[in-house]
This record gives structure tokens, C-alpha cells and sequence, in this order.
């Protein structure tokens, strides 16, 4: 169960799904998707205080082309983002992904990861602050 986190319905079976649909859709359609996932923050325990239970969940999304040698396939316009989802009442169900769009920096920020570090120091920057709109 290491790579699990508790989530409340209205995430698990709402936005986060959702947002785990169209990532398989992305892939479906020819491209490749790298995906990090994982908490943040802390609003309790279960199973006898053995398991936390995150505040937030959050992935962060790079999507190219399918291909081979993934670091020359990323350029300054390569679609990469992340999502930011409260794991906490009140959350609406019926409440879109996009709603929770953030950039990667964002995700970075809270979590203390840099992702992407090995693509090239001016193309990350550029896709890491840029926020998703598609």
C-alpha cells in the first residue's frame, strides 16, 4: 500500500478520477504521459493511527508524442501541468479537473520536488510556470 493515499469519495470518484480518465485518454491518442503523484498535509490518521489522511492530493502531467529519446522531444512547447485537489469536505463530486489546474511550479512549491530537472534549465523553467488551459 505504499503507493495508496486515503481520499474522500467526493475526490477519489469525482475530479481525481476524472482527471486519471483523461490521462488515459491523452495517452490513447498517441503521446506519451509521464504522471507524479502524491499528497500533502496532514488532517488526521486511520487504521488506528497508522495511516495518514492528506489534506491535498496532487499529480503533476508532461505530455509528448510517442517516441524514443524523451529529452530531445521536450521543447519550450511541450504541454506539462499539474492539478491540486482538496482531500476534505466540502469538495463537489461533480466539480471538473480543470477546476483544479495549477502550474508545476505550484506543485513544486508545495511539495519541495523539481520535477523535470533534467530537461534543460530554460525550457523547465518555461513549461513548469506556464498554467494549463486545454
Amino acid at each position: 500500500m505504499t503507493n495508496m493515499v486515503p481520499q474522500i469519495e467526493e475526490n477519489n470518484t469525482g475530479p481525481w478520477e476524472e482527471f486519471e480518465s483523461y490521462c488515459r485518454t491523452l495517452a490513447s491518442q498517441g503521446n506519451e504521459v509521464y504522471i507524479f503523484t502524491g499528497p500533502a498535509g496532514n488532517i488526521g490518521t486511520i487504521a488506528q493511527g497508522r495511516v495518514a489522511v492528506p489534506a491535498l492530493t496532487w499529480k503533476v502531467v508532461l505530455v509528448m508524442p510517442n517516441g524514443s529519446d524523451d529529452l530531445s522531444r521536450v521543447h519550450k512547447g511541450t504541454r506539462a501541468f499539474g492539478i491540486i485537489v482538496p482531500n476534505q469536505l466540502p469538495l463537489d463530486i461533480n466539480a471538473p479537473w480543470r477546476n483544479f489546474r495549477v502550474s508545476v511550479n505550484t506543485v513544486e512549491n508545495l511539495t519541495g520536488y523539481d520535477f523535470f530537472n533534467t530537461i534543460p534549465k530554460n525550457t523547465q523553467e518555461l513549461i513548469e510556470r506556464r498554467r494549463d488551459t486545454l
